[in-house]
């Protein structure tokens, strides 16, 4: 019994040895966990940091090359202040490749802008003082006068408050800005050009739609229609000389934009949106991109109603012309006539009755026989005289008709106010001829010009006018003499003045004209008719 106690003992001591060489075993293998582990993160952090170490350096690599090689120019700006605070000045710090050939400044590094460009912009220093001072990055476009240049540049601060390094992000655009100014430049020239164009011009977008008319264009049609092609019907017009009406779809503009045709020269009258109707010659183009695709349209409108109307004028002044050189002419052969009757009949009994007398005279004398007193002799030779004076007055009644010498004597308004108390004694119609034009010097062929229309006037008024008064007034208006005529007759009507064969009229116009004066006729209805004259002194 004894001997299995004592190895129950034993065996209990044995495994109170064993517990504490465990205990023991479980603290080393408990310290030696935690100096594995001490090791292990001491090799992790050392890893890590060499890691860490790697990364910056690549990424100080990646970051250098980077501003070494991006085209734009960089740079790190240290920003110097006077004694107020006042940014005054920057040292470059940093610098890359690009900087170079953006600002053309060399060997800048460690050097302030003021050293390099002494009369630099003070503008940028408070633009990136201001950038050091608050943090805010900026970005602008601003010109460096001194250096002639014109940057966009991106500025931000580089490290915390308190910092006065900036850094800079800046490219050259100053060929961009040339080009910006030349494209403003030539878009000023063209809006001139479009805006004192003396022809219509009008834009039209890809689809038809009127998009801007210049001034001559609005001032053709009155308005400044931006209409789309279903709104063209807003225009009326006509084709010349056909007068055929143009519909909606028929406009040049809608032909040019379906077909992409050039329509030139397309005579069209208008009814403008201010009531007018206007003659126009009528232009359209398209407008093409490089594929052929059409863009837009222009059209051109060159307003020639007054030429059309010249056109006309000239050509009725020709017909006109004409039929008054044949008119002339047979008033030429009227006046031969005239006078050969003149002569014949007034002249030729005067001098055969003068030749019968003389005849008669000389036979008797001639006659030994007869036995011929004195005073015979003296009433046949009184007989004669007075048929010579009856001649002679006959011959300057001719002439005074052909020419008044009064016209030469004693001037033109000596000539008028005998036309007149002549017209008035012989037709009874009261007449009034009055002068403001003082004792006026004018030409013989203006003298002549004026008498003549006056003429011509007088006989008009007692052939058509039925009046009884007659006032005419000749007075001075600057370099311009001024003869009116007025009655009080029915009035001419506008269709008289327009006749071809009113060649009284028409030979009183082109008497002015020809002297570089021009005439003018009016009449009103039961009231009278005015007709002013105006010749340049």
């Amino acid at each position: 019994m004894k001997s299995d106690r004592k190895t129950k003992n034993e065996l209990i001591k044995e495994l109170e040895s064993v517990r504490r060489k465990v205990k023991k075993l479980e603290n080393l293998l408990e310290k030696r966990k935690h100096t594995q582990q001490d090791i292990t993160e001491r090799l992790s952090a050392e890893q890590a940091g060499k890691q860490a170490e790697k990364a910056l350096r690549e990424s100080e690599e990646r970051y250098r090359s980077l501003f070494e090689k991006i085209d734009e120019g960089f740079c790190v700006v240290e920003m110097l202040y006077d004694p107020d605070g006042m940014a005054v000045d920057y040292r470059f710090v940093e610098i890359n490749q690009a900087f170079e050939k953006h600002t053309g400044l060399q060997q800048a590094l460690g050097k302030t802008i003021r050293q390099m460009v002494p009369n630099h912009d003070a503008h940028w220093f408070e633009i990136y003082g201001k950038v050091a001072r608050t943090g805010e990055a900026i970005r602008f476009e601003n010109p460096a006068i001194a250096m002639q240049r014109y940057y966009d540049v991106f500025a931000f601060r580089i490290g915390g408050d308190g910092s006065q390094r900036v850094g800079v992000l800046f490219t050259d655009i100053t060929e961009r800005k040339r080009a910006e100014e030349e494209l403003r430049n030539r878009e000023s020239i063209l809006q001139k050009v479009f805006d004192i164009l003396p022809v219509g011009l009008w834009f039209a977008d890809k689809d038809g739609k009127l998009l801007r008319g210049n001034p001559a264009g609005v001032k053709i049609w009155g308005a400044e229609p931006k209409v789309t092609p279903s709104e063209y019907g807003v225009f009326k017009g006509r084709r010349l000389p056909s007068g055929e009406e143009l519909a909606p779809d028929d406009w040049a503009l809608a032909h040019t934009i379906m077909d992409k045709v050039t329509i030139v020269d397309e005579l069209l009258e208008i009814d403008a949106f201010d009531g007018r109707k206007k003659t126009i010659l009528n232009y359209t183009a398209p407008v093409l991109d490089a594929l052929g695709n059409i863009q837009g349209a222009i059209v051109v409108n060159q307003d020639i109603t007054e030429r059309k109307r010249a056109e006309e004028e000239i050509n009725k002044s020709h017909k006109e012309l004409h039929m008054l050189a044949d008119h002339l002419q047979n008033i030429r052969e009227e006046e031969r006539n005239h006078l050969a009757r003149e002569f014949h009949d007034r002249l030729g009994q005067s001098m055969t009755a003068l030749k019968m007398d003389l005849s008669l005279l000389l036979r008797t004398i001639s006659d030994e026989k007869q036995d011929i007193s004195r005073p015979y002799i003296a009433g046949e030779l009184k007989s004669a005289k007075k048929l010579i004076d009856e001649m002679s007055r006959l011959i300057w009644e001719i002439i005074a008709d052909l020419r008044p010498q009064m016209l030469d004597d004693l001037g033109l308004l000596a000539a008028l106010e005998w036309e007149t108390e002549g017209f008035e004694s012989r037709t009874g119609i009261s007449c009034e001829f009055q002068s403001s034009a003082g004792d006026i010097q004018i030409d013989s062929k203006k003298s002549i010009a004026l008498f003549r229309i006056y003429q011509e006037v007088l006989t008009n008024i007692l052939r058509h006018a039925h009046a009884t008064i007659v006032k005419s007034a000749l007075r001075r208006d600057d370099e311009m003499l001024v003869f009116e005529i007025k009655d009080n007759g029915r009035g001419i009507t506008l269709n008289e003045q327009s006749k071809a064969n009113s060649f009284g009229l028409i030979g009183m116009r082109e008497r002015a004209l020809a002297l570089g004066g021009q005439l003018k006729i009016s009449g009103i209805a039961d009231e009278g008719t005015t007709i002013i004259v105006r010749l340049p002194l």
